[in-house]
């Protein structure tokens, strides 16, 4: 499970919201891996942060709607039709509202 933080932008760990300093150590640590962060202005690879881009639609489950279609094919001789896709795709799981610009 992943949290969504509507608002934030993602930062070089310098100027990152999850850093804390630790006395102990001298070194500054992100709150979320309790890794020591680097000190110059980047990101690392293992940085759990990831930047949704804004403004955007809906998001939604797309692995649910292939299950869906895998369930459900499209045929021309008695399968779904496209109406019943559409009406699935427009209900289909929702992961993140769409965002006003």
């Amino acid at each position: 499970m992943g949290v969504y933080i509507k608002g934030m932008d993602k930062h070089p760990c310098l100027f990152c919201e999850f850093r804390t300093w630790e006395p102990v150590d001298t070194l500054y640590y992100c709150l979320i891996t309790k890794r020591g962060l680097p000190k110059d202005e980047i990101v690392p690879d293992w940085c759990p942060l990831v930047e949704v881009k804004t403004p955007h639609g809906r998001l939604i489950d797309a692995g649910e709607l292939l299950k869906w279609a895998d369930a459900n094919p499209l045929t021309e001789d008695g399968g779904i039709d496209i109406n019943d896709f559409e009406e699935y795709f427009d209900n289909a799981p929702t992961i993140i509202e769409a965002e006003e610009e």
